[in-house]
């Protein structure tokens, strides 16, 4: 990774914590862990920008730190967080990457929807939390609706991909 790329990743993350923080101030009153995924939509950018390695790191640092400023290291909510963020990578990136021409807005919605899945997978077999199925759809619902505002964000985004990176996608005008 070039210096450029590092102090990119770290004005990304400083990002991704900022929008983090104010999700965490703005409350949908939709119910618990519901919001509206606003910092995903830097991962996903990411994604595109650095490729899947330099990505996966960012999620996981985002996943980290987030649990230690805004969390207070709480191991449930902490796995709960990671879980739904490698399986939504998962998904971002097969679609990115192997399916390919895939638009962000496909990539966002997949990507919201597997992360409430993964979420609900480890709360109900990992931490035996009892999750209504009525809930589990509403987070699947909710997951594609805020996943697809995420990657709508991103696709106004790309124009700031640079020149190789818009071409490697079909971005390049």
């Amino acid at each position: 990774m070039t210096t450029k790329n590092l102090a990119l990743s770290g004005l990304f993350i400083a990002i991704m914590l900022i929008l983090g923080y104010f999700e965490k101030l703005l409350s949908l009153g939709l119910g618990y862990g519901i919001k509206l995924g606003l910092s995903n939509c830097v991962l996903l950018l990411c994604l595109y920008w650095f490729g899947i390695g330099p990505s996966l790191m960012l999620m996981v640092a985002k996943v980290l730190l987030t649990s230690i400023l805004f969390g207070g290291m709480n191991p449930i909510t902490l796995s709960l967080s990671l879980a739904g963020g490698i399986l939504s990578m998962i998904g971002m990136i097969l679609l990115v990457f192997v399916v390919k021409d895939i638009s962000p807005v496909t990539a966002g919605v997949v990507g919201g929807v597997l992360h409430n899945v993964g979420q609900v997978l480890v709360a109900v077999y990992v931490h035996d939390i009892f999750v209504p199925q009525a809930y589990t759809a509403t987070l699947v619902l909710v997951g594609a609706a805020m996943g697809g505002i995420t990657g709508g964000i991103v696709v106004r985004l790309k124009h700031f991909l640079p020149y190789e990176r818009r071409k490697q996608f079909g971005f390049a005008k």
